[in-house]
């Protein structure tokens, strides 16, 4: 398989800024030897969600669904395997932001600013 890495989606950012929070701490990520994902396109369609970031291959790698344009309560789509390095040679490596990203993630549809520490 091909080693494909996430980069950010600066011009949705730009446009959603309020999804910025979510690729906070997250430099380098790499969805492993065999980065597999899907092609979400047809799954949740582009035109609900906000594309945060993409695949190397330019398939959307994180995408945010949210309702009425708010915060809380939206849906969170990582686009990767499930699993780090640690427990799978076909995971995401483990020493990039992965873990990071996905507090991120979880802090973004879940929890106020103020409730959350990330630890890693």
């Amino acid at each position: 398989g091909e080693e494909l890495h996430m980069k950010p989606n600066k011009q949705q950012l730009e446009d959603h800024p309020d999804c910025k929070p979510l690729m906070e701490g997250v430099e380098h990520l790499s969805g492993g030897r065999e980065s597999m994902h899907l092609t979400v396109e047809q799954i949740i369609g582009n035109d609900k969600c906000v594309c945060v970031a993409r695949w190397t291959n330019n398939v959307p790698a994180v995408l945010i669904n949210l309702p009425e344009r708010k915060r809380l309560g939206g849906v969170a789509y990582w686009n990767c395997r499930p699993g780090s390095s640690d427990v799978s040679a076909h995971g995401w490596k483990s020493d990039g932001n992965g873990q990071r990203l996905l507090f991120n993630l979880l802090k973004f549809t879940t929890a106020t600013p103020s409730e959350a520490v990330c630890l890693v």
